[in-house]
């Protein structure tokens, strides 16, 4: 049994599914009928909220009932309340019938190594629901709220769960047009004779920078 306190007062939340089905017949036989219910303990559970709330919630009449003003105030939030808990119910349920998978990644990798996939080999319509999520997030907060999280870092500073892919190949770029104004371009030791662009991350980013690659390749900073 389920019971809502408010205030100093506990109301019987079945309480309150026999008021919504008695308003929307207009009818406590046929409201009881349908909640599987005898009339009189249909009717008893009404009286209970009644006597709970202190008001009148119906008009009882020869052929059936009426609400009140008080009961038509009642009942505009009683309906509210419950078809939003039926619709969560409902996604709960839709959710178990279709296995869902949280997938976080950075943007780019999404699209260009991802998605393709995903495509070709029709992971995406195997009645999964996939939900992904992407953006240019630390590995944490990647892994925080994902079953599957595809990040760039270290594997040491990963869980022993994680599966290594790849590495990863970067590599200088540039145009045709400043590597002829700067034919020193192609030797990478005069590199950093050149105007660099800089990518700034925080500091515990896994992304390379240009020290990180000099580094890498014997270069002097």
């Amino acid at each position: 049994m389920i019971v809502i306190s408010l205030m100093n007062d506990n109301i019987d939340f079945s309480h309150l599914i026999a008021f919504e089905k008695a308003a929307q017949n207009g009818n406590f036989t046929h409201a009881a009928r349908q909640l599987g219910l005898s009339q009189p303990a249909l009717s008893h559970r009404i009286g209970l909220l009644e006597e709970t709330l202190g008001r009148r919630l119906f008009l009882r009449r020869h052929r059936g009932v009426a609400l009140t003003a008080d009961g038509e105030i009642l009942y505009e939030a009683v309906t509210a309340s419950l078809a939003r808990i039926r619709e969560v119910i409902d996604r709960f349920r839709r959710q178990d019938a279709h296995p869902r998978i949280r997938i976080s990644l950075d943007f780019a990798f999404g699209t260009l190594w991802l998605m393709p996939r995903l495509t070709a080999h029709g992971l995406a319509a195997d009645g999964i629901d996939l939900q992904i999520n992407s953006g240019h997030r630390s590995p944490a907060e990647h892994l925080r709220d994902s079953d599957i999280a595809f990040v760039l870092a270290d594997p040491a500073a990963l869980p022993a769960t994680a599966v290594r892919l790849f590495a990863e190949s970067v590599v200088p770029v540039c145009t045709p047009d400043f590597l002829r104004d700067h034919p020193q371009a192609a030797d990478p030791a005069r590199l950093l004779e050149l105007p660099l662009i800089h990518n700034e991350t925080p500091a515990d980013d896994a992304w390379l920078t240009w020290h990180d690659w000099a580094t890498a390749n014997g270069i002097a900073w």
